[in-house]
């Protein structure tokens, strides 16, 4: 008897987790960067106790979505398995999300957001008189025609490992320098 009512109790729990997840893949649909999620439960063998045989749990989707221009100098698109880095409050945090902004003391960060985007040499910075901003495709920033910085990029092996710690942000895995020639940044986009 109480087996049947642990049965619909962890059928009913995946079932709600299954329903926030395809609500918040919907609520981020338009999201720069969003890498929506998807939800995994498993029942396997017979279960002699509560929960035993269960697997309830939660994964994210690394595909690339379409590109779409804004012409913003500020708007940034990566075109292969890349991430742009960021300084996170307990170290770096990883993000498919190239929509930046100028900070008040310079700083390039994610808009809406306080975490610096990082160059090869730290958290990029740019002059207070910048005007024209060109970003090549392999992430030299340039203000003014001098180039100020190379935006950090990062791919994982298994991206499947990196944790969610928000709406476009991941963390953890094993950061590793992209190949030559199999990322490109675009500008505007």
């Amino acid at each position: 008897m109480l087996r049947g009512i642990y049965t619909v109790a962890h059928a009913l729990e995946a079932a709600t987790r299954n329903q926030e997840i395809v609500s918040e893949n919907l609520a981020h649909s338009v999201t720069p960067g969003y890498r929506r999620a998807g939800h995994l439960f498993e029942v396997s063998g017979t279960r002699g106790n509560e929960g035993e045989g269960e697997s309830n749990r939660t994964f994210s989707h690394f595909e690339s979505g379409p590109l779409q221009q804004t012409n913003n100098p500020l708007d940034v698109a990566l075109v292969g398995n890349a991430f742009f880095v960021l300084e996170g409050p307990s170290g770096p945090v990883y993000t498919r999300n190239g929509g930046f902004e100028i900070a008040p003391d310079g700083r390039l960060r994610i808009r809406g957001g306080e975490y610096p985007v990082m160059g090869q040499g730290g958290p990029i910075r740019l002059p207070a008189d910048a005007g024209a901003i060109a970003i090549g495709t392999d992430g030299t920033l340039s203000v003014n025609g001098v180039e100020v910085a190379r935006i950090q990029l990062t791919t994982f092996e298994n991206p499947g490992a990196l944790q969610r710690v928000g709406t476009t942000l991941f963390a953890g895995g094993a950061p590793q320098t992209p190949p030559p020639g199999t990322v490109r940044v675009e500008q505007g986009y």
